[in-house]
């Protein structure tokens, strides 16, 4: 039973990352980017520290967070890079393409976060199979990409690259977490989320006027999604299966992100992938699954 649980959960948190894209559209249809990924990320912190009322932290972990003060610009790059740009970058990406291609483009995070680790980690090493994954998953950007560029799209390659920026810089926040491992990880991603909301909030006000926005029902509802289940509670789940069969099997939902986000689109925004967008989506999952050939061993 508890193992049928831990594939229940894998499915859930593959919904709930596959439907940000279906809510980022909603949402982006009233109001700008910047305001987007300000309310999410305030909704994601509020959330966060009513549960972190119920997780106590151990002795150990409250004085290495006290210890954390000194490290004020590691800190700080955790949440520019984990939450600022990430938020940012995918709402004003999906201003300009559907949420059926950001879904495609952001399966491209497990490629850079093996980029990451073999540039800032000198124990990584390559098999042959990583250097066939990289290089096929980004044949796929290719396919994606190249007829738009050829076509002068212009506002599509724009969205594509910041898809891509967003997908980078999490995966560059994946290494930079690992710093923090002997911290209590909800109560830091809770200050982490609280700083970006801070940051971004002021950004937004400046940029954005959010009080000549007219904030629709559905745009709100889109927002309190993104940050209470998108960001929050999917971050909850994502460390319970963790804890309970590692990261190898949590690293799965990579696969069925995609899918969902484009059966998303296609089903509440009535978007059509052309014959390219899915080879492209066909050849990144191939990639992502030799990427994963060692770990799939470990399942045997």
């Amino acid at each position: 039973m508890r193992h049928l649980n831990n594939y229940l959960l894998l499915i859930l948190l593959s919904f709930i990352w596959g439907s940000q894209f279906l809510f980022n559209a909603i949402a982006l249809k009233s109001m700008p980017a910047m305001c987007e990924a300000a309310g999410r990320a305030i909704f994601g912190a509020l959330s966060l520290s009513i549960i972190t009322l119920f997780v106590k932290q151990k002795p150990e972990q409250m004085t290495n967070a006290i210890g954390l003060k000194k490290s004020f610009i590691l800190y700080n790059l955790i949440c520019i890079t984990d939450v600022i740009v990430p938020f940012f970058c995918m709402a004003s990406g999906q201003e300009k393409i559907n949420s059926g291609i950001t879904a495609i483009i952001n399966g491209t995070i497990p490629f850079f976060v093996v980029i990451f680790l073999k540039l800032f980690s000198k124990n990584e090493k390559w098999g042959m199979n990583t250097y066939a994954s990289i290089a096929l998953g980004f044949t796929g950007l290719l396919i994606l990409t190249i007829p738009k560029a050829s076509s002068g799209s212009l506002i599509s390659i724009t969205g594509e690259i910041m898809i891509l920026i967003s997908s980078a810089s999490f995966a560059f926040s994946v290494i930079l977490l690992k710093k923090l491992a002997h911290q209590s990880t909800v109560h830091t991603v809770r200050n982490i989320m609280l700083t970006a909301a801070i940051y971004m909030s002021i950004l937004s006000l400046i940029l954005d006027k959010p009080w000549l926005v007219t904030f629709t029902k559905q745009s709100m509802f889109a927002i309190l999604f993104l940050g209470v289940i998108c960001s929050a509670a999917s971050y909850i789940i994502y460390i319970m299966l963790i804890k309970r069969v590692g990261a190898t099997f949590a690293s799965l939902a990579n696969y069925l992100v995609p899918i969902v986000g484009i059966f998303n689109d296609k089903i509440f925004l009535n978007n059509i992938l052309t014959k390219k967008e899915i080879l492209a989506m066909s050849v990144i999952i191939i990639a992502l699954l030799i990427n994963q050939v060692n770990q799939f061993r470990l399942f045997k």
